[in-house]
């Protein structure tokens, strides 16, 4: 294998340079390598939907599956799903970046690219805090950013596994959603509607390095139909603040012109990922969502 860096903004690409499977790979030294770049760009492996389902099980202890109508499971597994439908561009943020559930890691499998534009936008949050003026930095480190989303009782009862029109299951939510930091809930008592609004400073350590980083999902054009996000006592992040991270975010920034069987594996709590719009509707990008602990 070649193993080079990706960008010097960070990354690192591994590109096949003789006969290998992805799964033939030796896993303790993809977790090293993933673990000190934090994002991984295998090349070459000609992989399929199989290959790519096999390789995110070996390093996941079990997966998130989204159940919103933006995301389609695939035959093979429900955890294997489409990335958000649609052709539209996708501003940078975290997966789940906007509740306490956001995975570890973050896979995408390129079975085919779109004929123009579809990149993969990806950016190092350890990068974007250093080019952070310090006033910014000096607020994300003290006031908390808070997420607002309303989810349908379809929609909430598949994630958590329980049938809204059971009468115990507000008490079975009640019991998942306790404990978490930051969070608060509720549950509307006509439609059933469940309100998340979920506070946590957008400043921080990543889970598998001790840099500084910016962990916060704030930039707009992300989530559909999802409240901008805002400070815990609803003042709004001034114009301002929003600036300074887009403009510390577009140096740094990474595209990835995805060949057909590529894959990426990502660090979800330190690297951003979002897209470029596109007009074919012929291209493919799978993805896994994982929590695991090495």
């Amino acid at each position: 294998m070649r193993i080079q860096p990706l960008s010097d903004h960070g990354g690192l690409l591994i590109e096949r340079t003789h006969e290998v499977r992805l799964t033939d790979l030796d896993r303790h030294q993809v977790v090293e390598w993933f673990t000190s770049a934090g994002m991984l760009l295998f090349r070459g492996f000609a992989s399929d939907d199989a290959e790519f389902h096999n390789f995110g099980r070996r390093f996941a202890t079990r997966f998130l599956v989204d159940p919103t109508p933006t995301r389609i499971s695939q035959p093979l597994a429900a955890e294997l799903q489409t990335v958000t439908t649609g052709n539209d561009a996708l501003n940078l943020h975290f997966e789940y970046g906007i509740t306490p559930f956001r995975p570890d890691i973050l896979f995408l499998f390129c079975s085919r690219p779109a004929d123009s534009g579809g990149q993969t936008i990806v950016c190092d949050s350890t990068r974007i805090w250093e080019r952070l003026q310090r006033s910014t930095q000096s607020l994300l480190l003290t006031k908390r950013v808070k997420y607002t989303l309303d989810l349908e009782p379809a929609i909430w009862g598949a994630f958590f596994g329980l049938d809204p029109t059971h009468p115990d299951s507000t008490q079975k939510l009640q019991h998942m959603l306790s404990g978490f930091d930051g969070l608060e809930y509720h549950l509307h008592p006509t439609t059933c509607t469940l309100r998340l609004e979920y506070s946590a400073l957008a400043a921080g350590r990543t889970k598998y390095s001790a840099a500084d980083s910016f962990i916060g999902t704030v930039l707009p054009g992300v989530y559909r139909g999802v409240e901008d996000a805002c400070f815990e006592d609803g003042s709004a992040l001034p114009e301002s603040i929003i600036s300074d991270i887009t403009n510390a975010m577009t140096p740094v920034l990474i595209e990835i012109n995805w060949n057909p069987g590529e894959v990426a594996m990502f660090d979800n709590t330190r690297w951003l990922h979002g897209r470029r719009s596109f007009s074919d509707r012929r291209r493919r990008v799978l993805t896994l969502s994982a929590y695991s602990q090495f």
